[in-house]
């Protein structure tokens, strides 16, 4: 489940022979609680945990039940492509820490990151320090070497090479 062959343009804009459609497993009742609580562990010492929307929206909710649960409570967010055009005009929607604040930032899959990298400066515009990057896939296009670059820590559950030969 999640793993598709065909002709795709990924959001990087580049093409592959496969897509992870991740949302098959985030969106499932066991693939959520098995992510969310992988996730809440990996991003113990964070304030609260947040990502892109749509892609990290599954992962954050499930998270957030999960450390509820488990009584290890963790607030979550998610951040907008652009301001809401209506209601508070907002980018960034939840629970985002206080300035001098530290979170984890989640998304299903990175290949360039150029979601999560958005979602971080919004964040980091807040005044809010991130302190680990967590995904479940890493397709190696560049973007977690492009954080790690940047010093931030990242981890991914899983690398494509763990499914593609």
């Amino acid at each position: 489940m999640g793993l598709v062959s065909g002709d795709f343009i990924l959001s990087s804009g580049r093409k592959a022979s496969y897509y992870f459609d991740l949302r098959m497993v985030t969106l499932f009742p066991e693939g959520a609680y098995l992510v969310g609580k992988e996730v809440l562990t990996l991003a113990s010492g964070a304030m609260a945990i947040g990502g892109p929307a749509i892609s990290a929206i599954p992962m954050v909710a499930a998270t957030a039940v999960v450390g509820f649960w488990e009584g290890r409570p963790i607030p979550s967010f998610i951040v907008r492509d652009s301001p809401k055009a209506h209601g508070r005009y907002k980018v960034i929607e939840g629970h985002l820490p206080p300035r001098g604040g530290k979170v984890s930032m989640v998304d299903d899959v990175i290949t360039t990151g150029s979601s999560l990298f958005h979602s971080i400066e919004a964040v980091e515009a807040e005044g809010v320090e991130v302190v680990r990057v967590i995904t479940i896939l890493d397709r190696h296009g560049g973007g977690s070497d492009s954080l790690k670059q940047k010093g931030y820590d990242f981890i991914s559950l899983f690398s494509e090479e763990d499914f593609v030969k």
